[in-house]
């Protein structure tokens, strides 16, 4: 039996329900990466220099939630870089999008599959419109969907707790959440990452 959420939406827009029973062996973690077939799905990034856009439509406020979790979450991990380029060149496209969902506060799309199953350019897209919109969680959701677009993979809120899985957790918005990459899906990134 399932249990409706709202949830903060990663590849496409994916059902907003989460089982209650206990995760399968595909389920216990979020780095089982086997190439990304579709645009549908999380991606790995080509390599670990990440180029970022931002798009004229995206409100500051957002752009600070990015930075925060770029500089404060990601950038300190090994090998791991963030750039800001042109839109042609970005890794990562990030803009407002207030109608992907009343309930959805953001979402990630790979819009362009490179070789080998990974994701050469990716869209994630804030929903401005969202009601209470505090800078924390603002910060949450970017530190999030910028896991998808690093191929990280959602958690279930009833089977992990954002202090294992941090900012990768997929649960309700309610709260004042602080958004954080944990050391787990860090440690993966640095080590098990397909580049």
């Amino acid at each position: 039996m399932g249990t409706k959420i709202r949830t903060f939406v990663g590849a496409g827009l994916i059902a907003l329900t989460a089982s209650l029973g206990a995760p399968t062996p595909a389920q216990a973690d979020n780095f089982d990466y086997d190439g990304c077939a579709s645009n549908q799905e999380v991606c790995w990034q080509t390599n670990k220099n990440i180029y970022t856009y931002y798009d004229a439509n995206l409100p500051e406020v957002w752009k600070d939630g990015v930075r925060a979790a770029r500089t404060e979450e990601y950038d300190p991990l090994s090998e791991w870089q963030t750039y800001y380029g042109s839109h042609a060149d970005a890794d990562v496209h990030y803009l407002r999008d207030d109608g992907i969902g009343a309930d959805v506060m953001g979402s990630y799309f790979c819009s362009t599959l490179a070789g080998g199953g990974y994701c050469s350019h990716a869209h994630v897209r804030f929903n401005h419109a969202f009601p209470s919109m505090w800078q924390s969680l603002r910060k949450k959701v970017a530190c999030h969907e910028t896991g998808h677009s690093v191929g990280l993979h959602h958690r279930d809120p009833y089977n992990y707790s954002i202090a294992t899985y941090g900012c990768l957790i997929s649960g309700k918005v309610e709260g004042n959440y602080t958004g954080h990459l944990n050391s787990h899906n860090a440690y993966h990134m640095q080590n098990s990452g397909p580049y």
